[in-house]
């Protein structure tokens, strides 16, 4: 009985260790290893870079005159104003038509006719801007010393399209004292003739010459606007240029003449300015609104 009673006091304090063992507190028993948390890096995005658009440049226009023409000019411009070299006065007067055409007068370029009001000077060249054709004129002032300045010849184009016809007439080799001259008339271009061709072959011919022409002075007697199209863009520019035509007249020497033609009107014109061109670097700039025009004829002598 003692042995019976030993082993079942043996077993009961063996249950009872089990028991506290397995009921210990959660303090006791080893926590869990956990792994540390992994982290995955994502790439950094960049922002894509966007192309500069690389700037078209502008094209260079095409200059008037080349560089190798401008310093001829420069050099005859300087001589004409100053009246030395090739453009002394008497070289001058040997030129103009109306020394030429009267035997034994000297005479300047400037007023040729004061009734008609006609002038004349020496032509250096002619070069196209902003569809109208410009030549370059020198004359003899009023204080005896030279000046060039543009005249706008009346045929001009808009879409390949003549404004105004023109022509050319030459005087003869034998002139009486009246002044006669023969009537020989090439028609360049008339109305809305696209051929300009032969305008271009008798500038060329004429320049270095001295040439003669009257300036539109006189305003369009009837209605602008009775007319459409490129005529009436014609008589508009032409009457808004009155003022320069009168200004480049009254500039010119007078060689002994007085101006006696009722359409020629000073006094309504004595604020207007012309150019008075000392070189031709700056032509591109020339204003075209001023610049006087040319009426619609040329006189030259052969």
């Amino acid at each position: 009985m003692k042995l019976t009673a030993r082993l079942i006091a043996l077993l009961f304090i063996v249950l009872i260790m089990f028991l506290s063992v397995s009921c210990a507190p959660n303090s006791i028993v080893a926590p869990a290893s956990t792994p540390a948390p992994t982290f995955t890096s994502s790439p950094t995005l960049l922002p894509t870079a966007v192309p500069t658009a690389t700037p078209t440049p502008s094209p260079t226009p095409e200059p008037l005159l080349s560089a190798e023409r401008k310093a001829e000019l420069n050099l005859q411009i300087t001589d004409f104003i100053n009246n030395q070299g090739d453009f002394t006065k008497d070289k001058k007067s040997k030129m103009a038509i109306r020394t030429r055409t009267r035997e034994s007068q000297s005479t300047e370029l400037g007023l040729a006719d004061g009734l008609n009001v006609f002038i004349e000077g020496y032509l250096f060249d002619y070069f196209k801007k902003d569809g109208s054709l410009l030549l370059l004129v020198g004359f003899d002032g009023k204080d005896g010393k030279g000046f060039v300045t543009p005249v706008q010849i009346p045929l001009y184009f808009l879409e390949g399209e003549a404004k105004a016809g023109y022509n050319f007439e030459t005087y003869e080799d034998s002139i009486d004292s009246s002044m006669a001259f023969c009537r020989t008339t090439i028609t360049v271009a008339e109305g809305t003739n696209k051929d300009t061709t032969g305008l271009f072959v008798y500038l060329d011919k004429l320049e270095g010459k001295v040439i003669r022409f009257r300036l539109c002075f006189k305003k369009f007697s009837g209605s602008v606007d009775d007319y459409v199209g490129v005529l009436h863009d014609y008589l508009k520019e032409r009457d808004s240029k009155i003022g320069l035509a009168v200004k480049l007249v009254d500039s010119v020497a007078t060689n002994g003449m007085e101006i006696d033609n009722e359409d020629y009107h000073l006094e309504d014109y004595v604020n207007y300015e012309i150019y008075n061109l000392k070189n031709v670097d700056a032509i591109e700039n020339i204003d075209l609104l001023k610049v006087p025009m040319m009426s619609a004829s040329i006189f030259f002598f052969e």
